[in-house]
């Protein structure tokens, strides 16, 4: 099998990168927001399935793929206050 592997979907891209002697796991790569993204798998049938759910997510414009784990935590830290703060501010 040739590396690396791009799967397409409308105008998204993901891009599968083959094992190297020095790092042994499949890479799944993706742009978004201008922004290089990587996820790492042991198997290429695991990196093939991500990215086919990660290439249509990109094509629907899904704007989480955007945030790193820490802005996932600081925006869930933060969803309740503000959910009281709209409440308050209706009224």
């Amino acid at each position: 099998m040739k590396f690396p592997k791009i799967i397409r979907h409308r105008k998204a891209e993901v891009t599968i990168y083959g094992k190297k002697e020095s790092y042994p796991f499949y890479r799944l790569s993706w742009r978004f927001n201008g922004r290089r993204h990587m996820q790492s798998f042991r198997t290429y049938r695991e990196a093939k399935a991500a990215g086919d759910k990660k290439v249509r997510e990109l094509a629907k414009g899904s704007q989480s793929l955007a945030l790193t784990a820490k802005e996932v935590t600081g925006a869930l830290a933060i969803t309740p206050t503000t959910k009281g703060w709209r409440r308050k501010r209706r009224q």
